[in-house]
């Protein structure tokens, strides 16, 4: 099936958030500053590694769990549209796992992590996440951030992923 090129787009005003803040106020403060663009939330590996946890609401979300996450873009992102604004999200391809130390100062970088890019199986779940957040979630388009390797030696993680 051959798709119909996109008419050539451009836009002027744009708001960027990464987080939803103060999102019962938020959809009023959109709508009231008519941006054409809004990139906003994270929807990469960010989004799944932390929405089941009680540290998601720092990133603003007024729900927890991944499904309940899902339903509330979903909703939220419909109602920007319908105001006739692109909807555009931030993809983050750093995430946070383990256990942080009890006073939350355990270091940012004991947590935080980059996969390897030159491994096929994470290339193949940023696909999948991609296409989650554009056709369940509704996105216009995702914007990616964070997409290097970080301080992993790039020799020893190319010959892990390949399997030598």
């Amino acid at each position: 099936m051959t798709q119909e090129p996109r008419p050539p787009f451009w836009a002027n005003r744009m708001l960027s958030y990464w987080t939803p803040y103060d999102p019962e106020h938020l959809l009023e403060h959109i709508e009231r500053l008519e941006p054409q663009v809004l990139q906003i939330g994270h929807f990469g590996p960010l989004f799944y590694s932390m929405a089941h946890t009680e540290s998601w609401a720092y990133f603003g979300m007024p729900v927890a769990g991944i499904d309940e996450g899902i339903a509330w873009w979903r909703e939220f992102v419909a109602s920007v549209q319908q105001l006739g604004i692109s909807v555009v999200g931030l993809m983050s391809l750093g995430f946070f796992f383990g256990d942080h130390d009890e006073s939350g100062k355990g270091g940012f970088f004991k947590f935080w992590y980059n996969a390897c890019l030159n491994n096929p199986n994470w290339i193949e779940a940023v696909k999948r996440m991609t296409t989650q957040a554009i056709e369940v979630i509704g996105l216009d388009g995702v914007n990616s951030l964070y997409n290097y390797v970080g301080a992993a030696a790039v020799n020893t993680a190319r010959r892990g992923c390949e399997g030598t």
